[in-house]
């Protein structure tokens, strides 16, 4: 019986004896156990055959050896064993992908197309050269509070709320394309019919703060797909995976697949809502970076104006004269931090060694009759 391990060039002859006329290949995994060294800690189940040139469905542990005829000149018979990590992480690829559970992959090293792994002892290879991540911390987004935020993340550039640099929304610029009186008029009958629905409601829970979320956001996408670029997408629940935090923000919107704007909903727990967007935001920044640096700052200017539009709906225009933003400006990410009533907006600039967090003071939305009606005059 030839057998060829994983990761190895060349098969090897195993000498075996069967108590049993019709031997399978489950016969043959006690033998092979004692025979590689290996194999020897190996858990039975945990060890799969496949054909030489077909890796990506499993022989059956049933299939009579005899049929097998394997040979060391017949590499399209060779049976190649599986198992550890590597087979591990391929499982895993294919219960998350199903297409390819039907078709041979291979993985690609971040940041290095050219680099593939197509086997074990390539996945062991880059283990090895791997440096293990022991000098940063990274948990769930949630996990964070703003203290541990400022130490680890933010070089202790604040202690508290309250000892943030602070900035206005009133320094943003004006739209370039102002929203149109049926724009205004949906938006406000959208935030009327709920104020209705909910008997006024706002801040009951934080799924009740949601449903108004949604309408500022749906308006300010809308908007920036029509008058900016149509491939912004507004995303709920959308996972995001950074070198300190990892989760999900409730919403995110994106521009040509980049994270320009992340906000966080969160009910009555500001202090910790705003720690948990600062690493989010860290965390976008991180992505942005490593997709595209240069399509990262030509959509600046778009992400301004869709915070513009975004922020508008609260506070009326603002003058481009009040700005300072008619030169081409630092890298920089926003966050929002809301509970439906009361609205904090987070500005980050700076680089990932050296990031800065700006925050305003609190905007109270009163969602009554009366305000919704002269935000729209104001408009």
């Amino acid at each position: 019986m030839w057998v060829l391990r994983e990761g190895h060039p060349s098969s090897r002859k195993i000498e075996v004896n069967f108590t049993s006329k019709s031997p399978d290949l489950s016969d043959l995994k006690p033998i092979l156990c004692q025979k590689f060294k290996a194999l020897k800690d190996v858990e039975q189940e945990d060890i799969e055959f496949f054909g030489d040139k077909e890796r990506t469905n499993p022989i059956l542990s049933d299939v009579v050896l005899t049929s097998l005829n394997t040979s060391a000149s017949s590499p399209i018979s060779t049976i190649l064993i599986e198992h550890g990590s590597w087979n591990l992480l391929r499982k895993i690829t294919k219960t998350k992908y199903e297409k390819l559970t039907k078709s041979d992959f291979y993985f690609i090293v971040q940041n290095n197309s050219e680099e593939r792994i197509e086997n074990e002892y390539q996945f062991n290879d880059l283990v090895v050269r791997t440096k293990p991540a022991i000098k940063t911390s990274k948990k769930s987004y949630g996990e964070w509070n703003l203290k541990e935020v400022s130490s680890e993340i933010y070089n202790n550039e604040f202690d508290s709320i309250d000892s943030m640099n602070n900035f206005k929304v009133e320094e943003l610029p004006e739209l370039t394309s102002p929203f149109s009186e049926e724009e205004l008029k949906r938006f406000v009958d959208n935030i009327l019919e709920k104020l209705s629905a909910f008997h006024n409601e706002v801040n009951k829970n934080e799924a009740t703060a949601r449903e108004y979320i949604s309408i500022f956001l749906t308006l300010a996408v809308s908007h920036a797909r029509k008058h900016y670029d149509e491939t912004t997408r507004l995303n709920v629940e959308f996972e995001l995976d950074g070198s300190r935090g990892y989760g999900f923000l409730d919403y995110a919107v994106m521009i040509r697949k980049i994270l320009i704007l992340v906000n966080k909903a969160k009910f009555f727990e500001i202090e910790k809502a705003i720690a948990q967007n600062l690493v989010q935001i860290y965390s976008a920044v991180e992505v942005r970076f490593l997709a595209n640096e240069t399509l990262y700052q030509s959509f600046f200017t778009i992400s301004m104006g869709l915070m513009e539009v975004y922020l508008q709906n609260l506070l009326g225009k603002r003058k481009l004269e009040q700005t300072g933003f008619e030169t081409s400006p630092p890298p920089t990410m926003y966050g929002i931090v809301t509970i439906g009533r009361g609205w904090r907006f987070i500005r980050w600039n700076g680089t990932l060694e050296s990031p800065k967090a700006e925050i305003t003071e609190e905007y109270v939305c009163e969602f009554r009759n009366n305000n919704v009606e002269s935000a729209k005059k104001s408009g």
